[in-house]
């Protein structure tokens, strides 16, 4: 499936033309179209509903992934080990961390027009999407709701609650629940936000290492809740579908995929024109 298509300037403003001309030229802009946006979401609701039938057919399937990290010691020994531990927060400051060095950077953006390097509206964006979908839709929303135990607090790992599948409501737990991982719809929102709006502003050449590193970072440490025994496999993995397709679709919602460049990394500078006068 591709992805990204070559962003063509806007030509109604010949200074302006002229800037977007000479990043693209260096950068080789690339921008995700409306259809593809629209294929990654079917694409998702499609692998959604694939999922969907697998765990209704085999409803216990999400033990037998857990079973995998469980010790004769200790279940899920793993989330003890300083390392592994290091590693997650290593996750939590990608995501959590990242997201309020933006809202700093806004923030300081409207106070200071010249620490701009972003438009406002990118940064915004971004802000508003992390605060919506890992935020409202899946931390206040179905994690506190949806009642699922986590898997260290089953019995079949040692726990008193009891093991429910991911998508039947239940009452073994009354906050923070299980269904769905915060941290790995954090990872996948971060993550798509980082293939529709920084991906496009590297050269030709890092696109693709980008964008598997971006999706291997996300399923690891996706992974890693799982091995913590903090989440089963089927809490991660609606996470991820979740997260990726509404972000994507609040990216065509907000139009941004029109403008260009999506997110430049540094506001070029403008070179003196007697027709015009070049804004950013």
């Amino acid at each position: 499936m591709i992805l990204f298509k070559k962003f063509s300037p806007d030509s109604q403003n010949p200074c302006q033309a002229d800037l977007q001309d000479g990043h693209a030229s260096r950068f080789g802009k690339w921008q995700a179209t409306s259809a593809q946006c629209r294929n990654v979401i079917w694409v998702s609701l499609y692998l959604t509903l694939i999922f969907v039938a697998l765990f209704s057919a085999f409803p216990r399937l999400d033990l037998t992934i857990n079973a995998m990290f469980v010790s004769a010691q200790h279940p899920f020994a793993i989330q003890f080990n300083p390392y592994w531990k290091a590693v997650r927060a290593t996750m939590i400051a990608l995501t959590d961390g990242v997201m309020t060095c933006l809202l700093m950077w806004w923030i300081a953006g409207m106070i200071w027009p010249r620490v701009q390097r972003v438009r406002q509206s990118v940064l915004g964006f971004m802000i508003g999407c992390y605060i919506a979908v890992p935020g409202l839709i899946v931390n206040l929303g179905l994690k506190h709701h949806w009642g699922r135990a986590r898997p260290r607090n089953i019995t079949e790992y040692g726990g008193g609650a009891s093991f429910t599948p991911p998508l039947q409501l239940a009452d073994q737990c009354h906050g923070s629940c299980s269904f769905v991982s915060g941290e790995a719809s954090a990872l996948f929102t971060v993550g798509t936000l980082v293939i529709l709006l920084v991906v496009p502003a590297l050269a030709p050449r890092l696109r693709l290492p980008a964008i598997c590193a971006t999706v291997a970072i996300a399923v690891f440490g996706s992974a890693l809740r799982v091995a913590f025994g903090g989440h089963f496999a089927s809490d991660v993995i609606f996470a991820a579908l979740l997260s990726v397709c509404l972000t994507v679709g609040l990216y065509q919602l907000s139009g941004l995929g029109q403008r260009a460049p999506s997110l430049p990394l540094r506001r070029p500078i403008a070179r003196k024109s007697t027709t015009a006068t070049v804004f950013d």
